[in-house]
């Protein structure tokens, strides 16, 4: 099994390496912020995250959503990261993807969105 994983991980070209690699890291953020103690540093989902999350899981084809907003020492939003363990449609992901650029003020690049893959509807 493991030879498996290397055998496919030295197959993968670049990009597809490195965005692997990104989405694990978004994902191990997204983890380790909601395991962290209440009051602890970071350890407190805000009122915008959890707002965000309850206005996103309306949105059809959406469930168990976790989300995570970054903000600089100002408190300027320099990001999100919108995490489910279940799969969100393509027409989902776009719902998704106007709903936090617009209500953060952020572009896509600064935001990722973290689920199992259906097919196009």
């Amino acid at each position: 099994m493991i030879n498996t994983l290397l055998e496919r991980l030295r197959g993968m070209r670049r990009v597809e390496l490195f965005a692997a690699m990104a989405i694990l890291a978004a994902l191990a953020l997204v983890l380790l912020n909601r395991g962290a103690e209440p009051g602890g540093s970071g350890g407190q989902r805000t009122e915008l995250e959890l707002r965000l999350e309850r206005l996103l899981s309306g949105i059809a084809g959406v469930e168990n959503l976790d989300v995570m907003v970054s903000e600089d020492e100002s408190g300027e939003i320099i990001g999100a990261v919108i995490a489910s363990n279940r799969p969100i449609p393509v027409s989902a992901r776009l719902d998704i993807q106007a709903a936090v650029t617009t209500l953060l003020g952020i572009d896509l690049e600064q935001m990722e969105i973290i689920g199992g893959w259906v097919a196009p509807e």
